[in-house]
């Protein structure tokens, strides 16, 4: 009787033990489901960095067609893994103050600081330097509350346009009646005051992006496809444009869904290897995206000039060294200011980075 008490009490042990293992198990499953998301934002993001890089003395011919290549997908990228991310609150928002309240929070606190900053860095670099995109002060509240999309801080019409889109989405509650919409939307004549233009070019992405997060077990299983996808994409960017506005934009759409997706699918195909450098470099700069993409302007504009003290007479080699040393610089430097200085401070990481310790 002892010996069978003894048996019962160690199976009923090794059976809780088990329970709770596999408990744990899915608990980690789940919260390292999406880790191909967050390479994907990697991947936009050195994209992001690589595209604003500019250099003041020489700029070759194979570089400009690069950076015309990354600008036909890298934006739509984004938006599209926004969409993913917000694919399980899709339809279920039920406190619509509230959401809005943390998206304010989240985007446009930050937009607004990082904004200002840089216009008061840019108008006192004005009296001493001459700038492309210079900051005047008549010109401070058309630029950041009417039309973000252009001037002294053109680049964060992205944190603009994704809150209004965050306004808009909560309203719909079935996927095909928002894609209707945004579709419509993305072929309307629409004006670029308060970056409506921007919310018709951008919510089908938003919207495509929903859709992968609804189909993303199916699609997940099409990974060994990404290939086909990827020559796909770059048979569409080839396709050349005419004076038809339907047709290039079109054209337009149909390359940034291909490559969004192909980027999507190239994620998934890395994230299968944990131990691979593309997948630690791409998880970590995912992770960080948001920091990178908020901060590296200040960083890259600061090692431009430094860069430039120093002399090289060869303007091809001149190029090559300070690319590396700026897109490296813009991409790191902001990971450092973020983890030891401004997210040790609540107000920092609030003002800066949208977010609450």
């Amino acid at each position: 009787m002892l010996f069978k008490h003894a048996l019962f009490r160690d199976n009923f042990l090794f059976t809780n033990l088990k329970k709770l293992y596999l408990q744990n198990t899915i608990i980690n499953n789940m919260s390292e489901e999406f880790t191909y998301i967050d390479i994907a934002k990697g991947i936009g993001i050195f994209l992001v960095v690589l595209g604003h890089y500019v250099n003041p003395f020489f700029m070759p011919d194979y570089f400009q067609h690069i950076v015309n290549f990354v600008y036909t997908f890298h934006m739509p990228l984004f938006m599209a893994m926004s969409g993913f991310l917000f694919g399980k609150s899709f339809g279920k928002v039920n406190n619509y103050r509230s959401f809005v309240l943390k998206k304010s929070q989240r985007l446009l606190i930050p937009y607004f600081t990082i904004s200002i900053l840089l216009f008061g860095i840019k108008y006192i670099a004005g009296f001493f330097v001459p700038l492309k995109y210079p900051a005047e002060l008549n010109s401070l509240f058309f630029h950041i509350f009417l039309q973000p999309n252009s001037g002294f801080a053109a680049f964060l019409w992205f944190m603009y346009t994704l809150f209004l889109i965050f306004c808009i989405v909560p309203f719909f509650r079935k996927l095909w009646i928002l894609g209707v919409f945004s579709l419509v939307l993305y072929y309307l004549p629409l004006p670029d005051i308060f970056c409506i233009n921007l919310v018709g070019q951008f919510l089908i992405y938003f919207t495509f992006g929903i859709w992968i997060y609804q189909q993303r077990v199916t699609i997940n299983k099409q990974v060994s496809k990404f290939p086909f996808t990827f020559i796909i994409f770059l048979c569409l960017y080839l396709v050349p444009q005419y004076s038809n506005m339907i047709w290039n934009a079109s054209l337009s759409l149909l390359v940034g869904l291909c490559g969004s997706f192909s980027v999507y699918l190239t994620s998934l195909f890395i994230s299968y290897n944990t131990k691979s450098i593309l997948y630690k470099c791409n998880y970590l700069l995912g992770k960080a995206s948001s920091q990178i993409y908020l901060l590296h302007t200040f960083c890259m504009g600061a090692i431009i000039p430094i860069l430039s003290l120093f002399p090289v007479y060869i303007p091809q080699i001149r190029f090559h060294i300070d690319l590396i040393v700026t897109v490296c610089g813009g991409i790191i430097i902001p990971i450092l200011l973020a983890k030891y200085f401004i997210l040790k401070n609540k107000t920092l990481s609030l003002l800066l980075l949208g977010c609450s310790r």
